[in-house]
């Protein structure tokens, strides 16, 4: 567990506008400031869930964008209000419903039908997932069971580090989808 993991506040989800993959770093390709300049809008947010609980926040936009031929680079989380911090699941959780999951509600027409992406599911494992560091201790989500997430705090003795995380869910099979009715990620909270 992580020291401060337990603290309240707001945190955001963006869509990330700059590529990343498993060897991204704080300073490259993210130019030393995490994720400041490189998302596209905010998708949503949401208040730090109780230990061993999931969370939400709505992508559709997100989604929509990639159904209609935008890029999919992504998601980004991070504590942008407060300087509290929050530990999450990672596609490295031992336990498959504790990995970060992005579920759709599609229509094919005339059914509404529901797709999950979750690593180690139903076959696919197309997650890729890194949390940056303005301290250099930048992480793959695949090798560690949880991630910290935190604002910048330069407020106490010895500064916090800003610590970003980044989702992404490759290998989406889009094309069927003649509508979205919504899409979510979902995260569990560490421990």
């Amino acid at each position: 567990p992580f020291a401060d993991s337990q603290s309240g506040g707001t945190f955001t989800l963006y869509r990330l506008n700059t590529p990343f993959d498993g060897s991204s770093t704080w300073a490259a390709p993210f130019g030393g400031d995490g994720i400041t300049g490189d998302v596209a809008e905010i998708l949503g947010s949401f208040d730090r869930p109780a230990v061993g609980e999931p969370i939400s926040a709505r992508a559709d936009r997100a989604v929509e964008a990639w159904l209609s031929g935008g890029a999919n680079l992504g998601f980004g989380i991070r504590s942008d209000r407060t300087t509290d911090g929050w530990s999450a699941n990672t596609t490295g959780a031992a336990t498959a419903a504790n990995r970060p999951t992005l579920t759709v509600s599609y229509t094919i027409d005339p059914l509404v039908e529901v797709a999950s992406f979750r690593d180690g599911t139903n076959g696919y494992n197309g997650t890729t997932d890194l949390r940056l560091d303005s301290a250099g201790m930048d992480l793959d989500g695949s090798t560690v069971e949880e991630v910290f997430v935190d604002g910048f705090d330069d407020t106490i003795a010895t500064p916090s580090a800003d610590q970003s995380y980044l989702l992404k869910f490759d290998g989406l099979d889009l094309g069927k989808y003649q509508q979205i009715h919504k899409a979510e990620l979902v995260l569990v909270s560490g421990f």
